[in-house]
């Protein structure tokens, strides 16, 4: 599944919304923290850029059940799990649930969280809306 070439990462806004609650949530009044966290994200980004399933000493990339009927021809769903710098407990365990287009050879970023917010991974409704959302993107980005 890796691929040759580079994949391109798109930022649903969803997860651009999860990602400013993290944020406003845990690093609030840690600005080193903040800053440690947005190097560790652009890392994440670029491992995805080469390879839909990473896997390093720092994260580690598995394809997801999807709930019934979510997904279309070409498509998975995975979640990318990650330590967040300068937290401690399950509130360290980072989450990144990303939507993968084989045929478009595109990877969308659907919902960042931690272990303490989930501690499996959002309920099916949650997802199926979020990728029904993602659907409509899609489809407003070809119209």
């Amino acid at each position: 599944m890796s691929g040759l070439g580079k994949w391109l990462i798109k930022a649903t806004e969803d997860f651009e919304r999860s990602l400013n609650n993290l944020l406003k949530s845990h690093y609030r009044k840690d600005q080193k923290g903040k800053s440690e966290f947005g190097l560790l994200l652009k890392t994440l980004i670029e491992q995805l850029r080469t390879t839909t399933f990473p896997k390093t000493s720092l994260l580690e990339a598995r394809q997801e059940k999807a709930p019934s009927k979510s997904l279309k021809p070409g498509q998975l769903l995975a979640k990318l799990y990650f330590r967040l710098p300068r937290l401690k407990g399950s509130a360290g365990e980072g989450r990144i649930i990303y939507l993968i287009d084989t045929e478009r050879k595109e990877i969308k970023l659907l919902y960042i969280y931690t272990h303490k917010d989930y501690s499996g991974r959002p309920p099916d409704k949650f997802l199926r809306d979020l990728m029904k959302q993602n659907s409509k993107e899609i489809s407003d980005e070809q119209g």
